[in-house]
């Protein structure tokens, strides 16, 4: 008879985690960029309001490393915010990125800046009060999110490449209802 020899197999696991912080996950990415976004409590304030605005929000007090993150960030649909300081410099390297679709100009004095943003089509305004800012953001983010679901709802083909209308998809759900 033939005896079988079990070995205890070593098992190297490390269970990943499902979702990593540093991924985006979500439609719209929110980034504020200033120098002095971590000076003070009125920032921190602000930080903490745009943060509920959209479930990805980044900051950066490092235009440099902000435009690098900007330019990396091929897949994501970005809402920008800069400082009326920083406008000059930030906006003509980012402003023909894809996936920049917005900036606001968040900055103390408009007259001061105003100039300067007219030849930039993606810049919403110019915003002195934050209150201001956070109804445009949201609505804006509102009014993207709602066009992104209509043209992911009519962008779905089928195998065969042709495309679907809805009624090609409802009568799919109904047949799968069934």
């Amino acid at each position: 008879m033939t005896s079988i020899e079990i070995r205890p197999v070593e098992l190297n696991y490390q269970p990943t985690p499902c979702m990593s912080p540093d991924l985006n996950y979500e439609d719209v990415t929110l980034i504020w960029v200033d120098r002095n976004v971590n000076e003070t409590i009125d920032c921190l304030d602000t930080k903490r309001h745009l943060s509920t605005i959209v479930n990805y929000f980044k900051v950066f007090d490092n235009s440099k490393e902000a435009v690098d993150y900007i330019r990396s960030a091929s897949n994501e649909h970005i809402f920008l915010i800069i400082s009326g300081s920083l406008c000059e410099t930030i906006t003509p390297q980012i402003h023909e990125q894809f996936q920049v679709k917005f900036v606001y100009v968040f900055c103390m004095n408009k007259d001061i800046y105003a100039e300067r943003t007219y030849k930039y089509d993606k810049i919403r305004g110019m915003f002195v009060s934050k209150h201001e800012l956070f109804h445009h953001l949201i609505d804006d983010v509102r009014v993207y999110e709602n066009n992104l679901l209509a043209v992911d709802i009519f962008s779905r083909r089928h195998t065969s490449g042709v495309e679907r209308s809805i009624r090609d998809y409802m009568t799919e759900e109904s047949i799968t209802l069934m």
